[in-house]
C-alpha cells in the first residue's frame, strides 16, 4: 500500500505543476495556445516553444510584446511557416494585437467575424493561403487598419463597401487574386482618401468603373483592376489620378475611347490590353469618329449626281484608259528597239560590262516590263559594295579564311576572316535565277540602305550565274536560340531577357515605320534570327531574305513544308549569322496563325509582332510549347489557363528567374504584353511601336543585374 501512494505521489506533484504553470499563464497567452491548437501541421516547429511551462508568451516565436510594465502582445507573425489549419477565433482577444502577420501559410476556412474584436489592427497580412467565405461586415470595427492585405486566397461575395469605408486610415488595400463578384465599391473611392494602393485584380468583378476611384488623391502607387469583367467606358475622372500612379484596366470588357488627358494619357499600352472595346492611343484601334450633324444633312442634300458631274466622270474615265495605252505602245517600242540593237554578244557580258552597280538604262520603263529581255546571263560576276566602307574586293574574300557557321537545304553560312583582321558572314544563295538580276539588285540594294543598331547589316552582294553571295557584319555571340538551347556558359538572367526584347522590338519598328526606302516586314522572327552581341544587344538578321530567295529560285519553304527540311547550326567562336531562312518542326510556333494556314508565305507586320510576343512567351517561361498526356498546348494558351487558374507567376516562369522575384511585378507586365502580342486576330495586336514603347518602359538596365 503505502509502495503504491509512492509510485503515484511524483504523478500528482507533475499535475499541480502543470497546473500551477497553466493558472500562471496570461489570458493572452492563453488565447495564443488556443490558436495553436487550430495547427493541425507546423512541420518547421515553429510553434515548439509554445507551451504553458514558459509563463511569458513575450519569449514565444512570433509573439512581439510592448515595453508597458505589463507587456501585451502587440504583433504575432508567422510568416513562410507552412502552417495548415484555420483561424481562432480568439486572436479577436489580443485586444491591443496591433500587427498580424501569417501571410504564406496553408491556413484555410473562414476569417472568424471575432478576429474583428481586435480593434487596434493596423496591418492585416493574410495573403497566400487557402482561406475561403465573405469577409464579415465587422470589418467596419477596424478604424486603426492601415494595410489589408487579402490577395491569393479564395475569398469570395461582394466586397462589403460600408465596412470597408470605415476604415479611412487605409492606404493599402489588395484583395486580388480571389473570387470577388459584384460591382466595385464606390464608398473606397469617397472614403478612402489616405489610399496609396488599390489592388482589386484577378476577381469576377462586373458593372462600371466607379467615377469615385478618380476621387484618389493620395493614389501614388497603383491602382489595378485588371482580369476582372468590368465594363463600360474609362471614367474621365481617372485622368485627375496623381500623376506617377501606375494604372492597370487590362483585361476586362471596357468599351470606347480612352480619354487622352493628365494620368491616362501618361499609360502604356499595357494598361488597356484585352479590352476589345476599347479604342485610341496607346492601343492601335482607332476609334470612329460619328458624322457630324452637318456632314448628315449635306449628304442628303447630295445623294443624287447632277447629269454634267456624270459626263465629267465618264470624260475623265476615257482620257485616263487613252493615255495609259499610249505609254504602254512608247514603252513597248524602246524595248524593241533596243533589243535588236543590243543582240550581240550577250553571251560574253560581265557584270561590270552592263553596268552592275551603276544607273538603269533609261529605256527602262517599269521594273517589270522589258525584265526577261535583259541580258543578264553572266558567266562571271563581281564583288558589289552596299556602302563606302567596304575595303576588301572579291579575290581578298575568296582566299581568306572561312568557316562553315551552319548549313541547310537553302545554303550555306561562312565566318570569313580577312587579313585585316576584319571578320564577316557569308551567306551561299545557290546557283539558280540566273535571268532575274535586276530584280535581285534591287532588293539588296534597298536592304543595303538600312542602318540601325539592332539590326545586321548588309555590306556586298556578289552576282553571277553559278553563285550568288551575301555579306553581312559578323556578329560574336551566337543567336538567342544557342542561349534558350543551353549553349551559353552563363544563364539568361531577367535584365539581359528584357534588355534583347527591347533591341528587337527597337530594331523591328525601325523596319516597320522608318525604313530609308519602304517599309519591311521581316516575316521570319524566332530566336535563331536575333544574334547576340557581347553585351547582350541583339541585331535583327535575315531580314529581306526569302524575298532573295524567292528571286534566286533556292526555294523557301511554306507552312504545308514543315517537318521536311531540317536546320543544323554549328559555330567556331559563336553564330555570326543565323540560319533561319526556312521552316523547321520548331518555327511553326512563331509563325501567326493567318500565316501559318496560308498557301503562301506573305509577312505582315502583325504577323512579326505575333512572332516577337512567342519568343517573349518563351523568354519567360522557358518553354516553346507544352506538352499534355493527350496533345501539344500551345504556350499562350497554356499561360492563359494558368491565369485563370490564378496560378502563382512562379509557376510560370522560366526556372532560372524564380532567383529573380524581386522583379515580379517586372515580369507580369512583360507577360501581359507578350500576350497581346499573340492575340489570335492581328487586328487585336499591337503596333510594333507600341510594342516597343510599352518595354521600354519596364525593367531596369543590364548593368544593374
Amino acid at each position: 500500500m503505502q509502495r503504491s501512494i509512492l509510485l503515484i505521489w511524483p504523478a500528482l506533484l507533475f499535475i499541480l505543476a502543470v497546473a500551477d504553470c497553466a493558472c500562471a499563464l496570461t489570458l493572452e497567452g492563453q488565447l495564443l495556445l488556443r490558436f495553436k491548437s487550430l495547427i493541425l501541421v507546423d512541420p518547421l516547429g515553429i510553434l515548439n516553444n509554445w507551451n504553458s511551462f514558459d509563463a511569458d508568451p513575450c519569449r514565444w516565436n512570433g509573439v512581439g510584446c510592448d515595453n508597458a510594465s505589463t507587456p501585451a502582445v502587440v504583433t504575432l507573425s508567422l510568416p513562410r511557416a507552412q502552417l495548415q489549419g484555420s483561424l481562432a477565433a480568439d486572436l479577436g482577444g489580443l485586444t491591443h494585437l496591433r500587427h498580424l502577420n501569417l501571410h504564406h501559410n496553408h491556413l484555410s476556412g473562414p476569417i472568424p467575424a471575432a478576429i474583428f474584436n481586435a480593434t487596434q489592427l493596423q496591418s492585416l497580412f493574410l495573403f497566400s493561403n487557402n482561406l475561403s467565405g465573405s469577409l464579415p461586415s465587422l470589418l467596419n470595427r477596424l478604424s486603426a487598419l492601415q494595410s489589408l492585405d487579402l490577395s491569393h486566397n479564395s475569398f469570395s461575395g461582394m466586397i462589403p463597401a460600408s465596412p470597408l469605408a470605415n476604415c479611412t486610415r487605409l492606404f493599402s488595400l489588395s484583395l486580388s487574386h480571389n473570387s470577388f463578384s459584384g460591382p466595385a465599391p464606390a464608398a473606397i473611392g469617397s472614403s478612402l482618401l489616405s489610399l496609396r494602393r488599390l489592388d482589386l485584380s484577378y476577381n469576377s468583378l462586373t458593372g462600371t468603373i466607379p467615377e469615385s476611384f478618380g476621387d484618389l488623391p493620395s493614389l501614388v502607387d497603383t491602382l489595378d483592376l485588371s482580369h476582372n469583367r468590368l465594363s463600360g467606358a474609362i471614367p474621365a475622372s481617372l485622368a485627375s489620378l496623381p500623376a506617377n500612379v501606375t494604372l492597370d484596366l487590362s483585361f476586362n470588357n471596357l468599351t470606347g475611347p480612352i480619354p487622352q488627358e493628365g494620368t491616362l494619357a501618361k499609360q502604356g499600352i499595357s494598361a488597356f490590353l484585352g479590352n476589345p472595346g476599347l479604342c485610341g492611343t496607346p492601343l492601335s484601334a482607332l476609334c470612329l469618329v460619328p458624322p457630324s450633324p452637318f456632314m448628315a444633312a449635306a449628304q442628303s442634300r447630295n445623294r443624287g449626281l447632277s447629269k454634267g458631274a456624270i459626263a465629267a466622270i465618264v470624260v475623265g474615265d476615257v482620257a485616263g484608259v487613252a493615255l495609259v495605252c499610249l505609254i504602254f505602245l512608247y514603252c513597248y517600242w524602246r524595248a524593241f528597239s533596243q533589243k535588236k540593237t543590243s543582240g550581240k554578244g550577250v553571251s560574253s557580258s560581265t557584270p561590270s560590262s552592263v553596268g552592275l552597280g551603276g544607273q538603269r538604262p533609261s529605256w527602262l520603263c517599269t521594273k517589270t516590263a522589258t525584265m526577261d529581255m535583259l541580258p543578264e546571263a553572266f558567266d562571271q560576276g563581281d564583288l558589289v559594295a552596299l556602302d563606302g566602307e567596304v575595303t576588301f574586293d572579291l579575290d581578298e574574300l575568296l582566299k581568306a579564311s572561312a568557316y562553315v557557321l551552319g548549313k541547310s537545304g537553302v545554303g550555306i553560312v561562312y565566318k570569313v576572316i580577312l587579313s585585316d583582321e576584319l571578320t564577316v558572314a557569308v551567306r551561299r544563295l545557290g546557283d539558280s535565277g540566273a535571268h532575274r538580276f535586276r530584280e535581285f539588285q534591287a532588293e539588296v540594294e534597298a536592304i543595303g540602305r538600312v542602318r540601325h543598331p539592332n539590326i545586321v547589316r548588309l555590306r556586298a552582294y556578289y552576282w553571277a550565274v553559278d553563285e550568288k553571295l551575301l555579306v553581312y557584319n559578323y556578329i560574336p555571340n551566337g543567336s538567342l536560340a544557342s542561349v534558350l538551347n543551353g549553349q551559353s556558359s552563363e544563364p539568361l538572367r531577367w535584365a539581359a531577357r528584357l534588355k534583347i526584347v527591347k533591341g528587337a522590338a527597337r530594331g523591328l519598328a525601325f523596319l516597320h515605320e522608318q525604313g530609308p526606302s519602304r517599309k519591311f516586314c521581316h516575316g521570319d522572327i524566332k530566336p535563331s534570327n536575333i544574334l547576340l552581341d557581347c553585351q547582350m544587344e541583339p541585331y535583327i538578321a535575315d531580314y529581306g531574305l526569302n524575298r532573295l530567295l524567292s528571286i534566286v529560285g533556292s526555294g523557301v519553304p511554306t507552312s504545308a513544308q514543315v517537318g521536311k527540311v531540317s536546320v543544323s547550326s554549328r559555330s567556331s567562336t559563336g553564330s555570326g549569322l543565323s540560319f533561319g531562312a526556312g521552316v523547321s518542326p520548331e518555327d511553326v510556333h512563331y509563325q501567326a496563325p493567318e500565316t501559318a494556314l496560308s498557301k503562301s508565305i506573305k509577312p505582315t507586320q502583325k504577323g512579326d509582332v505575333f512572332s516577337l510576343g512567342m519568343v517573349m512567351l518563351q523568354l519567360l517561361t522557358g518553354k516553346l510549347q507544352v506538352l499534355s498526356p493527350a496533345e501539344e498546348v500551345e504556350l499562350s494558351q497554356w499561360i492563359e489557363a494558368a491565369l485563370q487558374g490564378k496560378e502563382p507567376l512562379l509557376r510560370i516562369l522560366d526556372p532560372v528567374l524564380v532567383e529573380e522575384m524581386h522583379h515580379a511585378d517586372d515580369m507580369l507586365t512583360f507577360l501581359k504584353i507578350a500576350l497581346a502580342c499573340v492575340a489570335p486576330q492581328p487586328e487585336q495586336r499591337p503596333s510594333m511601336r507600341l510594342l516597343h514603347e510599352s518595354v521600354t518602359r519596364i525593367g531596369t538596365p543590364l548593368s544593374s543585374s
